[in-house]
């Protein structure tokens, strides 16, 4: 694994303004807010990932201090947290993203148009607006019931809007076609090709979320004559394997295996899984251009097959791609760029993030820095959290909304959607919307980071994250990024083995349990602490350094201020809305800067 600086990550709040409305940016921007971006953007913004990171505790390329400007957007990231939900765990609250993002798949569905998903949601400048497009049916669809179900089973809740559910499971079914089983999307499928095969996944996810947590019989069927029909495109002549529409489909079959338990879902899944174990060996480099995504999906579905199927070949050759290929489209602390362009998405990180879960669970641990990097960092700066960033204009002049485009309540539906990124701009003004697709890599990502946050098992207690986190055997209080604390009552008499990041000098480490002090003991990455009594609380504390990296990204050098492991500033700076600036850490809490 190649040896990256941990970094961690905020969300970010900023003006973003959709493309020929740049000029209002002036009554929206302080002053010198203004001054500061234009004296921090200059040079051009690259097209092609570049080198990683370089590092320096010195002060030759240190970042301009933003605090004086960053400070006029305090109030600013204040009234947006008191506009949310409030969190309920210290730190990052992962649940609380979910929850959102949650919310954001069934508050997006257009009851003027029987429930299609609104692709495009334009929620920067005015007036804020949410659009259909071709993709809405059914490959949003599949998505949107995908990520419904993840957030059920993190929160083991149903959500509150069942009709959504119902009108999404209509035009999921009505999308099914009864001569070949497969979901058709004729405005978008190319002369020759009779089947959009990029959307499979997302339906048969659909298909087996309605049949698991629905128990939906219809649903079922569908689902298994999709199987039968795949088994047998699997075996003609003329079949051409393609991750960028075959290899992608692989996670869904294995859910679908774990719902259903079918002797032709795991032919299809052996047989996927062999194709593309053939098509990573033979990689030299990452495609390009290519559909990131599905070539990112692909790898990540590869471990998990290798994974659950205790065939560690699987697991060898996706990990080579990740330790190798991979780092063409990758960024230290998140970002993925999205074919031949630094334009990132949700779903790339997504895809990082699951592999690099799975392989720090069950290869190297080393890996779960990477994922929390990812997580911490560019994950949740993708998510749209800000309703105010839409230019508020009196409901009466607002254009009527009709069966393409909606403006009620636009800016406030959007909430909790993914956005393109770039690596210092939460919108690339070729694609200033949010698209409704994203929500599903995000919210995988985000469900897998929460599973994996902590482990219960017989022998004793793990935390593999640093993420704060409820449960009846453990409580994690994380104050990250706020400062280096973690808090945990353990309510199991067992030994507890807590990952210490790499970045963390080890000397630096302090522990106490129940008042007193523990000796330091390690077993690779995790400190291991002996078995306390239920309800001991114990604390483990470590300095936040200063440091100051530079990283190029496509023919870009960014300079990059840290606080332990939180990324405080990047320079340059993106000119729609910067991701990381001082202000969006109060999100999180406030920053001991001492």
């Amino acid at each position: 694994m190649k040896n990256v600086p941990t970094l961690f990550l905020m969300t970010v709040v900023c003006i973003v303004l959709p493309t020929g409305q740049m000029p209002v940016i002036n009554k929206l921007i302080e002053s010198e807010d203004r001054q500061l971006i234009a004296q921090v953007t200059d040079g051009p913004a690259g097209e092609s990932m570049g080198t990683g990171p370089s590092e320096s505790n010195g002060e030759d390329h240190s970042p301009a201090d933003l605090a004086p400007a960053d400070a006029q957007r305090v109030s600013r990231v204040q009234a947006m947290i008191d506009r949310l939900p409030p969190k309920q765990l210290a730190g990052v609250d992962l649940r609380w993203h979910a929850a959102l993002a949650a919310t954001y798949a069934t508050r997006v569905l257009h009851e003027q148009s029987g429930g299609r998903p609104l692709y495009a949601n334009f929620v920067w400048g005015a007036p804020a607006h949410l659009d259909h497009s071709e993709w809405d049916v059914p490959h949003c669809v599949g998505r949107l019931l995908h990520t419904i179900f993840l957030w059920e089973d993190l929160a083991q809740q149903r959500v509150q809007d069942e009709a959504a559910v119902k009108a999404l499971r209509k035009l999921l079914h009505e999308s099914i076609s009864t001569e070949d089983h497969f979901a058709h999307f004729p405005k978008y499928c190319r002369t020759s090709e009779e089947i959009d095969w990029h959307s499979q996944r997302e339906v048969l996810f659909g298909l087996v979320g309605l049949a698991r947590y629905r128990s939906d019989d219809r649903s079922r069927q569908f689902a298994k004559k999709l199987i039968t029909a795949y088994l047998q495109l699997l075996g003609r002549d003329d079949f051409s394997p393609n991750p960028q529409l075959h290899g992608r489909m692989l996670d869904a079959v294995l859910d679908y295996n774990r719902t259903l338990d079918d002797e032709t879902g795991r032919q299809v899944a052996q047989k996927l899984a062999d194709l593309f174990l053939i098509w990573c060996d033979g990689q030299k480099s990452f495609p390009s251009p290519a559909h990131n995504h599905s070539i990112l999906g692909t790898i990540a579905n590869l471990i998990e097959f290798g994974i659950e199927t205790d065939q560690p070949r699987y697991v060898r050759s996706a990990q080579r791609m990740i330790d190798g290929p991979v780092y063409a489209v990758r960024t230290s602390f998140g970002h993925v760029g999205e074919g031949a362009t630094v334009r990132g998405e949700a779903n790339c990180t997504g895809d990082l993030i699951r592999a690099l879960l799975m392989l720090g669970r069950h290869v190297d641990p080393r890996y779960l820095d990477d994922a929390e990097i990812a997580i911490r960092n560019h994950l949740l700066a993708s998510q749209h959290l800000d309703s105010s960033l839409a230019l508020s204009l009196p409901r009466a002049e607002l254009p009527p909304d009709d069966v393409q485009r909606v403006y009620t309540n636009a800016a406030e539906r959007a909430i909790g959607g993914f956005a393109f990124t770039l690596p210092n701009d939460l919108v690339d003004a070729n694609y200033p919307h949010l698209a409704v697709d994203l929500v599903e890599g995000g919210m995988h990502a985000l469900v897998d980071a929460w599973n994996h946050t902590t482990d219960v098992a017989f022998k004793g207690l793990t935390v593999h994250l640093l993420f704060s986190r409820k449960h009846p055997s453990i409580e994690v209080r994380s104050y990250l990024p706020q400062k280096g604390r973690l808090e945990i009552v353990v309510y199991r008499q067992c030994p507890l083995r807590v990952r210490i990041p790499t970045s963390v000098e080890r000397n630096s480490l302090r522990i106490i349990a129940a008042g007193n002090a523990v000796e330091r003991r390690f077993e690779g990455t995790y400190a291991i602490i002996p078995p306390q009594k239920s309800g001991t609380q114990i604390t483990l504390t470590f300095p936040l350094s200063k440091k100051q990296t530079t990283e190029t990204i496509g023919d870009v050098e960014y300079q990059q201020e840290w606080i332990g492991d939180t990324l405080r500033s990047m320079n340059p700076l993106g000119t729609n809305a910067p991701l990381y600036v001082p202000s969006r850490l109060g999100i999180y809490g406030e920053i001991d800067n001492r």
